[in-house]
């Protein structure tokens, strides 16, 4: 059964349980739920009664409130109170929950008798009229309370009051029923708001025709005149009949055309223009236009039932078949203001200019409206906010038609208005998005839509000069031609092409001008023409010189970007070519081509930081009249960025070009990807440039650098050099090395570096002559990927004496990732400072960033004393572990596995004297044999005289340590962290490492910790470091760790084979200072540890 079946028992819940009418759209809503539910009302009256407006009238409903419930629906349904015993009745039950609210109401109404079902209907009667005069569409019509366009404004607690106090004037005596013009007068004066189309409306009667001759004239009201298919005797019948005569009245009046079919077995037939129905096994009823109507303001014509029958037509041949695609003659209906189509595409001819024609309903459009003779403008309108089909098709045409208005809700993907017949200019405004076309229109050349904000498209070919569109996001395109053609867009987002026309070979021989407006603009030129004139407005443009597009014979190009962030990219110009941009950062992409093709080449960029790409130029074979601008502003960074080409040495023309023929650029960029070159650059001659960047793998060689940053991305390998200036700081920004990494050469005073790892590591290993390095790092942490992109920093200073960085005296590390330094005999390095350092990596099984190493430090420079600043990250500090590895790695790795440690340890503590070697040496092979139990003399020998090679590199000597009594080194920032709940046990994990002496003996001495001297003295209460040095020296503790005055240290009394004694203070003995007091025992665990 049909939703509307229900609209009177829906009609009636509101009166009972909101005591008003009910609004439109929420009268087909419940009727609706109710013919889901098969008919069963009570499945809605509980959403009624729990409803926000229920809860506003009543409050909550409970045991106490529910008779004054019961007291407020008897009186919004019978106007009077409840007898004692029924109210009774409903509040018991509802205590025991045999009712709800909403079911007592529903209960009330089925029970209803005598003057109360009276009262009821009466109610109802006039509710029903309230509502579809709301509506203005009556309760039959398929598309009652749908869409956005209603006659009256109902809505909020004001209107509904309103509407309770109409309704509860109605009882059971039948002169209460207010009449359909009383309640239009009711809701002008007390609901409808001053812009709704019922002020000022006065009610009329409702007419019907029927199977006999109709003659009806109308009253000074407001008429509706219904042409209805079915007989009031029974049957289907055509009520629109020829002899027929409406004549409206003074009033505005409707005229609802319902349109029946019976179903067709037939397909579609091609009968010319249009498609039309195989209809010949069906007939149509009220389909054919006819009688004679004049007056009547609004024609509705109901297809919803036409089973592919339509109103308007079609006519049929003797066969059944339409010869004509089906129209509605609008010059039929005389003084018609409004002739909607509601799920109908017929055809509408003869339209006057005062005549709008409308769409409503969600069936396909395909229609052709067409001016009656004279007519200039075409009036469309649509109701169509929810469409069933993803596309919609509008012809529109007349001989003098000059302009076309769209207005209204069409809600289709795509919607296509074709001008086929018009004047030369057709002026165009619509509410809603659409292509436009004009296919079989050879007259017309100019559209404008310059009063449109919707977005419009249109393909202009060669045949239109002049396109102007509205504040939209627009699409237009055009072709060059022998004609002057103009664009001009207004503010929004537009896309603008010039193309040739298919085939077409030249620029032609006219111009084309583009006006885009403000907003972000795509301007596309895929052809040239002699004069090309680009406008595109202030916002963030996009300007485009194709590759492919044909500019030979070009004489001016002409590009005013405006302010905004532009993109320009030029693969050809004209012979005079000219580019401007505004304010904000801008970028011009230029190809070798238009260097060559241009005989003049003028850009100015002006203000912001702006970019310029070259590709692949060679600058020496360009002519001299091109110049680019890159204007000049405070704190602007002006970049020119080349492509590299060969490598090459940069000449003279290549500086010219560079500071000349390019001005106020602060910024040269290099582009080498992949490609590794070598190329060779005198920086001194790139005046004005503060930055010069390489992007690539290859060999960048640069020479007399001054002040400017110097910058590489990638893996390639910097050179760089002050010229022969020792006081010349030198400044380099490196980025996103990825697996190589890059290698850093620089001479100068002081390495000013930055390493980035963006989207990949960046692993930077230093090398030259430089007296200090300052390196910041920023590592880049991606939870997404569960990645951590490190930067690193490399330094090995004076490895096997070979020179490198031996004059670098400091080393300044901060920000977050890894440093890794050697720092070997014969350097002068004697400051690192990493307070300022952390790092991070991503631990899987936690799914986060926890801290990782970022200082690595190890020395065997025992000839400087050094200081070592540790920040918040995990550092490791180690002395005299590089040597041996360095000399003799597979011995020392066969030393470590094979000799007996502790036993050559102790029989090295006990020698007093450099013979005591050769004794180590004795007592070591005496336990076991390299070679292996079972090996010859011959290869006993060889293990011999290899391990007593390695001894002897060593040397055996305390110097090893890099940290002496004579010369001590300074840790600052130690971080050692207790195992939690044990505070004597250390957290490796967490803290920083310091090693001592790993390469002589191949493990970790065992440290003590000493508080008193052998007298039991406190050692805080000695006079001096240097007495309690010597307190510390005498112990039999040979490997110490000890605090004095605020500062800790640690102490090894080694004997050497040079000079020394056990137990004896002397300058080769091991010292270093730790700033502050660290935990002793958390120390000795460190320095006792060996890491896995």
């Amino acid at each position: 059964m049909a939703a509307a079946s229900y609209f009177d028992t829906v009609q009636k819940i509101y009166i009972a349980f909101y005591q008003r009418p009910a609004d439109p759209a929420g009268l087909k809503y419940w009727a609706d739920r109710i013919d889901a539910a098969g008919g069963d009302a009570s499945a809605v009256v509980t959403a009624f009664a729990e409803s926000a407006e229920a809860v506003a009238l009543y409050g909550t409903i409970d045991a106490s409130t529910i008779g004054n419930v019961i007291d407020a629906i008897y009186l919004a349904l019978f106007n009077r109170a409840p007898d004692a015993a029924g109210k009774q009745f409903y509040v018991d039950g509802f205590i025991a929950g045999t009712f709800t609210a909403g079911s007592i109401a529903l209960s009330v109404l089925d029970g209803a008798a005598g003057d109360d079902a009276v009262a009821i209907q009466n109610k109802a009667q006039v509710a029903n009229e309230f509502t579809q005069q709301v509506d203005g569409r009556p309760l039959n019509d398929p598309y009652f309370g749908t869409g956005s366009s209603f006659d009256v404004t109902y809505q909020g607690d004001t209107d509904a009051q309103a509407a309770r106090d109409i309704l509860k004037t109605v009882t059971a005596n039948p002169a209460s029923v207010i009449s359909p013009s009383g309640v239009t007068t009711a809701l002008q004066d007390s609901i409808a708001d001053a812009t709704d189309p019922i002020i000022g409306r006065t009610s009329g009667e409702t007419f019907m025709l029927t199977v006999e001759l109709d003659t009806i004239d109308g009253t000074p009201g407001n008429d509706t005149i219904n042409v209805p298919y079915a007989n009031p005797l029974g049957g289907t019948y055509t009520t629109l009949q020829a002899f027929d005569t409406i004549k409206g009245g003074a009033g505005v009046d409707t005229l609802n055309i319902y349109v029946k079919g019976d179903p067709y077995s037939k397909g579609l037939v091609d009968v010319g223009n249009n498609k039309a129905l195989d209809i010949k096994d069906s007939k149509g009823y009220n389909v054919v236009q006819t009688g004679t109507i004049e007056g009547v303001e609004i024609i509705n014509a109901y297809n919803g039932e036409g089973n592919g029958w339509v109103f308007g037509g079609p006519a049929l041949d003797a066969k059944g078949f339409g010869v004509e695609p089906p129209a509605i003659d609008a010059a039929k209906f005389v003084g018609a203001e409004q002739i909607w189509q509601i799920d109908g595409n017929t055809n509408i001819i003869n339209l006057a200019s005062n005549t709008t024609a409308g769409f409503r309903g969600d069936a396909a459009i395909h229609s052709r409206l067409t001016a009656a003779a004279g007519v200039a403008t075409i009036n469309a309108a649509f109701d169509v906010p929810v469409y069933s089909e993803s596309s919609a098709y509008l012809g529109v045409g007349g001989a003098e038609l000059n302009a076309v208005h769209l207005t209204g809700a069409l809600n289709a993907t795509y919607v296509e208005l074709n001008i086929d017949h018009s004047m030369a200019e057709v002026a165009l405004t619509t509410d809603f998005d659409l292509e436009v076309t004009f296919e079989g229109n050879s007259t017309l050349h100019t559209l404008n839509a310059a009063d449109t904000s919707s977005e419009i498209s249109v393909d202009g070919k060669t045949q239109l000069t002049s396109i102007t569109t509205g504040s939209g996001d627009d699409w237009v395109i055009t072709a060059t031609s022998a004609a002057h053609t103009t664009i001009t867009t207004g503010e929004g987002g537009d896309t603008i092409r010039v193309d040739a026309e298919p085939e077409v070979k030249d620029i032609g021989s006219g111009s084309v001008t583009v006006d885009a407006g403000h907003g972000d603009n795509r301007i596309s030129l895929r052809n040239g023409a002699k004069a090309i004139s680009v406008t595109a407005g202030d916002g963030d443009d996009q300007i485009t010189v194709h590759s492919d597009a044909i500019f030979t014979g070009a004489e001016t190009l002409t590009v005013d970007a405006g302010d905004g962030y532009n993109l320009i990219e030029l693969s050809h110009g004209a012979q005079d070519t000219r580019i401007t941009t505004g304010a904000d950062s801008d970028l011009l992409w230029i190809d070798t081509a238009v260097l060559t093709e241009t005989k003049t080449l003028h850009a100015n960029l002006g203000a912001g930081s702006d970019q310029l790409n070259m590709q692949n130029v060679d600058f020496a074979g360009l002519p001299a009249t091109w110049s680019i601008d890159a204007g000049e502003s405070q704190g602007d960074m002006d970049a020119v960025v080349l492509g590299a080409g060969t490598g090459r040495t940069f000449a003279a023309a290549d500086y010219v070009a560079l500071t000349e023929n390019l001005q106020g650029f602060e910024i040269l960029g290099l582009l080498d990807y992949g490609k590794g070159e070598t190329f060779n650059i005198d920086a001194s001659r790139l005046t004005g440039y503060e930055m010069i960047a390489f992007i690539g793998a290859g060999t960048y060689n640069l020479t007399q650098v001054t002040d400017q940053v110097i910058g590489i991305e990638w893996s390639g390998t910097l050179n760089i050099n002050a010229g022969g200036n020792p006081a010349q700081d030198l400044n380099v920004i490196v980025y996103d090395t990825a697996v190589e990494g890059t290698d850093i050469t620089a001479t100068g005073n002081t390495l000013n570096m930055a390493v980035m790892a963006n989207a990949h590591n960046s692993e930077v290993y230093v090398a030259g002559d430089l007296k200090a390095v300052n390196a910041t790092l920023r590592s880049t942490p991606d939870t997404d990927a569960g990645e951590f992109h490190e930067a690193a920093v490399y330094f090995d200073i004076n490895h096997e004496g070979d020179g490198v960085l031996a004059n670098l005296q400091s080393i300044q590390v901060a920000g977050t990732g890894f440093a890794y330094i050697e720092n070997h005999a014969g350097g002068a390095l004697a400051t690192v400072d990493a307070s300022g350092l952390t790092n991070a990596q991503w631990d899987g099984v936690t799914g986060s960033f926890v801290p990782a190493p970022s200082l690595i430090y190890m020395t065997e420079n025992n000839a400087v004393q050094e200081t070592i600043g540790l920040g918040a990250g995990l550092d490791a500090v180690l002395f005299g572990v590089t040597v041996d590895e360095a000399r003799v790695p597979q011995v020392v790795a066969a030393f470590d596995a094979a000799v007996d440690f502790q036993e050559l340890v102790t029989a090295w503590e006990n020698s007093k004297q450099d013979q005591a070697a050769q004794d180590v040496l004795d007592a070591g092979f005496t336990l076991t044999t390299l070679a292996g139990p079972d090996a010859t003399p011959a290869e006993i020998l060889a293990e011999q005289a290899a391990l007593e090679a390695a001894l002897k590199a060593a040397v055996l000597d305390a110097t090893l340590f890099a940290s002496t009594v004579l010369n001590t080194d300074t840790i600052e920032g130690l971080n050692l962290v207790a195992a939690q709940g044990t505070p004597k046990v250390l957290d490796f994990d967490a803290s920083d490492v310091v090693m001592v002496g790993i390469p002589i003996f191949g493990g970790t001495p065992a440290f003590a910790a000493l508080t008193t001297t052998t007298t039991g003295q406190s050692l805080e209460g000695l006079d001096s470091l240097n007495l309690a040095l010597q307190a510390v020296a005498q112990s039999d503790t040979d490997w110490a760790v000890f605090q004095y005055q605020g500062n800790t240290y640690i102490y090894g009394d080694k004997p050497s084979l040079l000079n020394g004694a056990v137990n004896q203070l002397d300058d080769s003995d091991l010292l270093v200072k730790l700033t502050g007091t660290i935990d002793l025992d958390l120390l000795v665990s460190s320095l006792n540890h060996v890491p896995e």
